[in-house]
């Protein structure tokens, strides 16, 4: 069977033409008010994780993360929910880090030094979580999955030379900023051309038939290109959610449990 007519392939490329299309609308008026642009840009991004990931995961937009020291992150455009947040907590802006699944940072437009500033603060929200212990998935990935979504991009004009400074961009900031493997950034999603996410391997794996000469960066380790790339974002959020265990929330379930009587 061709793959480009299988009816999964087609609901990515209806994902994918959606967010095209709202880009294109926003865009036509960005230059009027570009704080609603903006606004309007993270809602997108809001309804599209909660139209494909499963309705227990509640998608909020605009809000800090606070851990159980009460520190707080910077501001975060878009977070996921676990599925046993106390719904009376869910829109007050000071989010529980222990029961935040995803959190996102959100651009119209991707340029280089949006990379770079979504990387410093993967740094600052990773460090709101105390290192894990006890197996090395544990050890070397943060309890929560953060990334940087965009609906296109102005590094390059071409597939492979935006795909190749998105991923320089990045090994250079984990270069300049990250201390710690926990601590990079999970991926870069551009819509309508890419997503990069992260590895511990120190290499590239191309999906979709697609392989660019690109040197070994660490921490990528797959690139989706074209219609699907998007959704790739849900089976990382809904595997990592499974793979980290619940026990890391067990002491604050308890006091949320002890709180709400």
């Amino acid at each position: 069977m061709d793959s480009g007519q299988h009816e999964l392939n087609r609901f990515f490329e209806q994902a994918a033409a959606l967010m095209r299309l709202e880009y294109e609308r926003i865009h036509a008026n960005a230059s009027k008010d570009p704080g609603t642009a903006g606004d309007e840009g993270e809602e997108n991004w809001r309804e599209f994780l909660a139209g494909w990931l499963p309705p227990a995961y509640h998608v909020v937009t605009k809000g800090q993360l606070i851990n159980t020291d009460g520190e707080l992150s910077p501001q975060v455009d878009v977070l996921v929910l676990d599925p046993t947040y106390p719904p009376h907590l869910r829109h007050v802006k000071k989010y529980l880090a222990d029961l935040v699944v995803a959190a996102f940072e959100c651009k119209l437009t991707l340029r280089k030094p949006d990379i770079t500033k979504t990387v410093d603060n993967a740094k600052k929200i990773r460090q709101l979580f105390k290192p894990r212990k006890g197996n090395l998935y544990k050890e070397v990935y943060s309890p929560i999955v953060y990334g940087l979504l965009a609906h296109t991009q102005e590094l390059a004009s071409d597939t492979q030379r935006s795909a190749f400074k998105i991923a320089q961009t990045l090994y250079e900031c984990d270069e300049q900023i990250i201390e710690h493997p926990r601590e990079v950034l999970d991926f870069v999603c551009v819509s309508d051309l890419i997503t990069i996410s992260r590895a511990t391997q120190g290499y590239l794996h191309f999906n979709d038939g697609l392989f660019f000469d690109i040197s070994r960066h660490p921490y990528v380790e797959a690139m989706d290109v074209g219609q699907g790339s998007c959704t790739r974002i849900m089976y990382k959020i809904r595997n990592h959610s499974l793979r980290c265990s619940p026990d890391c929330c067990d002491d604050l379930r308890e006091k949320i449990r002890h709180w709400c009587g």
